[in-house]
């Protein structure tokens, strides 16, 4: 509300009023002569004189009030008494009673201790006096009054102010404790939803993020000062992680991603160590284990964790089947028998089908069968195989082949043992060569083996095979070669074979190119001919060859099989491969037994020739 100052003077009287406007300026006296007041009206005159003041900003101040009274001369009585009331901007202030009216000079009427301080804002105000003079009702009396009123500025009220918190640095979910301080000031406020609040105090608050709180405080004058304080909000950081997958098998990996707020620094255990606070990384544990990230920030420290749970890869299938008699008459029995193991599904060819991971059967086939048996496990699938032999008559070739012990792990032995009847002449594959009718060979595979034995006799051939095994095989580079028949006769063919083991590429010369690590082809040569295979791995490159020579004889030549590895084996093996075989030509044969018989015949002549003679004579 605006205020307005008036100074108003009263003169009680019938005559006349004389009225000054007033200014006001720091340390300025305002004085306002009073006329006479004639009683012959009434007991009691009330005359009141208005006059204004207007109030500069340089003015401001509180001013002390003091007024006088200046006496003229009397004419027979005196005044009873005498009063002066003040007003400023229509509010009651003071009244005060001249004790002695009656004495010529200058009196003080409103004293400055009777009177209290008056504040006075800048702009216009109104001052109201009212003068009583209350004359003897008997006697007529005149007088002369001058009032003066004196308004003293003083310097103008500073308003200064101070804030503060404790403490200035919070958690979120934390209070703190706001307090401040004021000088000169009549009201404040503090923002943030505070409101009006004493000019000195505290109050405790609980902010979510960073906050200034800002004081305004009013003077006097509505002047303004403004403190501020910031209470810091330290959030808590947050933090997550995961995998992906969460499940490996040993060897393999997952990966590990973790992301963050509020975070200014991050370690993860397991060695991984310091890491950005929002990242990935691969990782490849043996076993099953848990990553446990740290995360620090302003507002404190926060974990998370992820778990990698880490299985271990079941071992590899492995299977052995053998037939006993490897050989049989027509229409006799012989027992296949299998075992396994590692393995969850079994199925054997010739229409046997599925059947238990480890049994026998009984078979009659009624010729040479080969019987091979799938067995499948969690970690992959392996072959195994037997042959029987099937002869029309009971003078026939029979034979029986075993392995013992049939499953070795790489760099181990295993003894093939045969036996046969009714053959004259017994050869086995993968570098054996030619054998006794019955006997057994140390062998040392570096891959699942088949070692089939040809066995020849007067009435025919019969194949028995037997299986070793391989397992934990090294991981150096294996390779064999070898061909269905070494020896052949222009534009005949023969069977190109070869195997490998830890190979990624295979290549064969004699312009066959790429092919199959583990494979055969049909060749037909020209001649004497040697077939090289390049196989090459992660660990090296090996080379095998077989040969095929023109020429030779025999209708069951041996087989050709060479075979490398890049590390040497504890003990040396001269196979008959090795041997460069001349072969005979089985029309060389036939011509020998003629020669030979009539070797005989024509001997036989001579003697009993001679012997016809004797006796003649």
């Amino acid at each position: 509300m605006t205020l307005k100052n008036y100074i108003i003077l009263s003169l009680i009287g019938i005559a006349s009023v004389v009225v000054f406007p007033l200014s006001v300026s720091a340390a300025t006296i305002v004085s306002e002569n009073m006329g006479v007041c004639f009683y012959d009206k009434s007991p009691t005159c009330l005359i009141n004189d208005y006059s204004s003041i207007y109030v500069s900003k340089t003015d401001f101040g509180t001013f002390n009030v003091v007024g006088t009274v200046a006496r003229g001369t009397h004419d027979d009585e005196c005044q009873a008494h005498e009063d002066f009331d003040l007003y400023i901007d229509g509010k009651f202030y003071v009244t005060s009673t001249d004790p002695d009216p009656c004495e010529p000079g200058t009196t003080d009427i409103i004293k400055q201790e009777k009177y209290p301080s008056i504040i006075l804002y800048p702009g216009p105000h109104t001052i109201h006096m009212v003068h009583g003079d209350h004359t003897n009702p008997l006697y007529p009396t005149a007088e002369s009054v001058s009032v003066q009123l004196t308004f003293t500025s003083v310097p103008p009220v500073v308003v200064s102010c101070s804030m503060d918190a404790n403490p200035v640095k919070i958690n979120r979910g934390e209070s703190a404790v706001l307090s401040w301080a004021s000088s000169g000031a009549i009201f404040a406020s503090i923002d943030q939803m505070i409101g009006s609040v004493p000019t000195t105090g505290s109050k405790t608050v609980s902010p979510l993020i960073d906050t200034i709180y800002t004081g305004t405080f009013t003077g006097p004058d509505f002047s303004i000062k403004k403190c501020s304080v910031k209470i810091d909000v330290m959030v808590p950081p947050t933090c997550s992680m995961n995998l992906n997958p969460t499940s490996i098998m040993s060897g393999g990996s997952s990966v590990l991603s973790w992301s963050s707020t509020n975070a200014t620094s991050a370690s993860i255990n397991q060695n991984i160590g310091v890491v950005p606070v929002d990242g990935s990384a691969s990782v490849s544990p043996l076993s099953a284990t848990t990553y446990t990230g740290t995360f620090t920030g302003p507002g404190g420290t926060t974990t998370c964790s992820a778990r990698l749970d880490v299985g271990t890869l079941p071992p590899p299938p492995t299977c052995s089947m053998d037939v006993n008699p490897a050989s049989i008459i027509n229409g006799e029995s012989s027992s296949l028998s299998w075992s396994s193991t590692n393995v969850t599904s079994v199925s054997i060819n010739q229409g046997i089908g599925d059947v238990s991971s480890t049994g026998s059967l009984d078979v009659s086939p009624s010729v040479d069968t080969t019987y091979t048996g799938t067995f499948t496990g969690p970690d992959g699938t392996v072959t195994c195989s037997a042959a029987v032999t099937v002869t029309s008559t009971p003078n026939g070739p029979t034979c029986s082949m075993s392995a013992d012990p049939s499953s070795i792990v790489s760099g181990e032995d295993s003894t093939v043992s045969w036996s046969s009847t009714n053959v004259t002449s017994v050869s086995i594959d993968q570098g054996i060569g030619s054998v006794p009718v019955s006997g057994n060979s140390v062998v040392s595979p570096l891959v699942d083996t088949t070692y089939t034995g040809t066995f020849t006799g007067p009435e025919g051939t019969v194949t028995c095979s037997a299986s070793v095994n391989v397992g934990g095989s090294s991981n150096e580079p294996y390779c064999t070669m070898g061909v269905g028949s070494s020896s052949l006769n222009p534009g005949q063919s023969t069977t190109l074979y070869w195997s490998s083991n830890n190979i990624d590429t295979t290549t064969i010369d004699q312009n066959i190119g790429l092919v199959n690590n583990n494979s055969s082809i049909v060749i037909t040569p020209n001649g004497n001919t040697t077939y090289t295979g390049t196989f090459t791995g992660p660990n090296g490159t090996v080379n095998c060859s077989a040969s095929v020579y023109f020429g030779g004889g025999g209708s069951n030549p041996p087989n050709v099989s060479l075979s490398k590895k890049t590390f040497e084996p504890e003990l040396s093996f001269i196979y008959l491969s090795q041997i460069p075989y001349t072969g005979i030509p089985e029309t060389l044969v036939y011509l020998f037994r003629i020669v030979f018989f009539g070797g005989l015949l024509y001997l036989y002549y001579r003697i009993d020739g001679r012997r016809w003679r004797v006796e003649s004579k």
